[in-house]
């Protein structure tokens, strides 16, 4: 008995790792996406030099989970872009994290 208990035990904390290791690599995810943005977007814009980059959860007052999330994306730029560049970049941002939710700034 006390045998089986010490192996149901050790699945759950297992499973435990398991949770906190997938939670982990989001985490890790997340902050590698700004760079690899950065590396793409520059082939192309040689005048954008930084990027930030986040995912905000929007509330609302009748739901304590989240009703949306929002990608936010911030280029630093050392010469300003044309209307329909910026444009571009909008639509292949969008294409390239899979969502319409993305909101971007240009600071120039």
């Amino acid at each position: 008995i006390q045998e089986n208990k010490l192996r149901q035990e050790i699945a759950r904390l297992t499973a435990l790792v398991h949770t906190y290791e997938l939670k982990f690599n989001s985490i890790e995810t997340q902050k590698q996406k700004g760079s690899r943005l950065l590396t793409e977007i520059t082939s192309l814009y040689p005048q954008i030099n930084s990027c930030s980059y986040s995912e905000a959860y929007t509330y609302t007052e009748d739901s304590v989970q989240p009703s949306a999330k929002t990608n936010i994306v911030i280029f630093s730029l050392q010469k300003a872009l044309k209307k329909d560049e910026k444009e571009k970049i909008q639509e292949w941002l969008n294409k390239r994290l899979q969502t319409e939710q993305v909101i971007t700034l240009f600071n120039e």
